[in-house]
């Protein structure tokens, strides 16, 4: 007879043996008789009881349409389903992969949200899960145009944000100057389908930069500590702004404008900004914002043509008249 003190010995090693079976399956491998007997070092009738015994534990499931006993670790059978809500969340997500055509974000987030979606028709009625994604569509305008040639880049600074390091990049403006930047990268911003860098300089000043206009970008070893929301907020960094241009030093304005009476019924359904309040008058209507004076704000008032006109400022009235001259001029002839 073996001494009793040997008996927790041996059940610790059974135990370790069925521990290191079960982690090898959580990691995504799938085992037979034999890969499990190859695994823990014994015969195969004892692997098969290993696997046996690990049938019944939450997760670990049969491996359909193969022979014999293969077992395999499904995490979305030990997680709860997730809320209908979550759900629309992850099909906008997946629609929104596209920004990010040609990367491994476009990949990343399309399988996030397919496990998500496959483990909701088990307990929601959402038909296939396949068809889900067709159901909540984001339509890409143009897209961003550094995409994907520049993955390598975008990867690059996300991972600088992520790891709060300083980046060195050669960007170029808008009046095509390049410059030689370090500086601290703070938040990867979507807007009107392209992708923009809030940074901040040497100077603490935060700058909005295009992410298409940067040439060169490497990641420093100079590391910085992520700002307080007291210090750097971006939802209110974009309040005043009439789009995605930032400048700190200029001024809120009250801008009045009166649109024909066609766009009545677009602009009680429609917001430009969250500022926004409307008046109806007889012949039109009345929008008022409280933002920057800003070319977007400008080329925003133009592109209605002869059917909006400023009534304040009287300084941003004066500019749309001579942006409006100077069209003229051109098709005088």
């Amino acid at each position: 007879m073996k001494p009793t003190s040997q008996r927790p010995a041996k059940r610790n090693e059974s135990a370790e043996k069925g521990l290191r079976l079960l982690t090898d399956l959580m990691k995504g491998k799938q085992h037979d008789r034999q890969s499990a007997s190859t695994l823990l070092g014994i015969e195969a009738p004892a692997a098969t009881r290993y696997l046996k015994s690990l049938e019944n534990v939450p997760g670990v499931e049969h491996v359909a349409g193969v022979r014999g006993l293969t077992l395999r670790f499904n995490p979305s059978q030990v997680m709860e389903p997730p809320h209908f809500s979550v759900v629309v969340a992850a099909c906008l997500s997946m629609s929104l992969a596209s920004l990010f055509e040609g990367t491994t974000y476009e990949e990343g987030i399309v399988k996030a949200c397919a496990f998500l979606l496959n483990r909701s028709t088990r307990k929601h009625r959402f038909g296939k899960s396949a068809d889900l994604a067709r159901k909540f569509i984001f339509v890409k305008g143009g897209g961003e145009l550094a995409l994907p040639d520049k993955a390598g880049m975008l990867d690059d600074i996300i991972e600088a944000i992520l790891t709060q390091r300083s980046i060195a990049i050669k960007h170029t403006d808008l009046e095509d100057v390049p410059r030689d930047l370090v500086v601290r990268p703070l938040s990867i911003v979507v807007y009107k389908h392209q992708l923009y860098v809030l940074v901040c300089n040497p100077e603490n000043r935060i700058l909005n930069l295009r992410f298409s206009r940067i040439q060169e970008c490497s990641v420093t070893e100079e590391a910085f500590p992520y700002p307080p929301r007291a210090e750097y907020d971006p939802v209110r960094l974009f309040e005043p702004c009439f789009g995605v241009f930032i400048n700190l030093n200029k001024p809120l304005e009250v801008v009045r404008i009166k649109l024909s009476d066609r766009w009545k019924t677009y602009v009680r359904t429609h917001r430009w900004h969250r500022s926004q309040e409307i008046k109806f008058t007889a012949d039109g209507v009345l929008v008022k914002l409280q933002v920057q004076i800003c070319p977007e704000l400008i080329g925003w008032i133009l592109s209605f043509g002869a059917e909006a006109e400023v009534l304040e400022p009287a300084g941003l009235r004066e500019t749309v008249r001579t942006k409006i001259q100077e069209m003229v001029q051109k098709y005088a002839a």
